[in-house]
């Protein structure tokens, strides 16, 4: 389940969420490049992985029909859903949290307040950084007017993720990631811990964030 190929499997010493504190009615849709899936060195797997079932979901871009099932799925509520993309036209969460009723606040940053019933989606690009591009294009075409807003993160430490570390230098000097990630945050943090850091800003407990990283420097070993 971990992908090892070869390597040593670390899907018994993976710590769980399923205990920890994480935002009620979020929900995380991964949208996986082909070319991610089945490969040892992805870090979106871990979070498949940890999370409980009903707050993660996998959908692999080049598969037939998973666009559209994606798309069955955003449409159950678009006006409460949102893509991870650092893009021009991109918002901070706070400001697409707004000012309304559904905004709260976990210790001075806000976070969501959602009524029984109620869910935010979170669409995760996974892949390089051409190819989260490629899927971004992709996700527009499809969803047209009801495409989620795209909100950016502003991590302000580097990756521990082995494929960000090797290639963040070189990255960051053609300016085009070569690591996993949604984004151009991408070449500072990959996939699992830019959706770490949304849980945080949504309300998640403070362990979550460090399970995420612990569960990405296990896989490192293993590679």
């Amino acid at each position: 389940r971990c992908w090892p190929e070869g390597a040593r499997c670390v899907c018994g010493r993976l710590p769980s969420l399923r205990g920890e504190v994480l935002p009620g009615g979020v929900r995380l849709l991964i949208l996986m490049h082909h070319k991610e899936y089945l490969s040892a060195g992805n870090s979106a797997k871990l979070l498949l992985r940890m999370m409980p079932d009903h707050q993660v979901e996998l959908f692999v871009f080049g598969l037939c029909g998973e666009m559209d099932r994606l798309a069955r799925e955003l449409a159950v509520d678009p006006t409460r859903n949102l893509t991870l993309w650092p893009g021009e036209n991109s918002v901070r969460l706070d400001e697409y949290l707004g000012d309304g009723p559904e905004r709260g606040y976990f210790g001075s940053s806000p976070t969501l307040k959602l009524k029984q019933g109620q869910c935010l989606r979170v669409v995760a690009l996974d892949g390089t950084y051409s190819n989260a591009k490629h899927m971004r294009k992709a996700l527009r075409k499809r969803l047209g007017e009801v495409t989620p807003q795209e909100v950016a993160l502003h991590p302000a430490t580097t990756s521990v993720f082995r494929r960000a570390q090797k290639n963040y230098g070189e990255s960051a000097n053609k300016g085009a990631s070569s690591c996993d990630g949604s984004t151009r945050l991408a070449r500072r943090v990959s996939t699992a811990e830019a959706c770490g850091l949304l849980l945080i800003e949504l309300g998640a407990s403070a362990e979550v964030w460090s399970n995420i990283v612990r569960a990405v420097l296990l896989n490192n070993e293993a590679l």
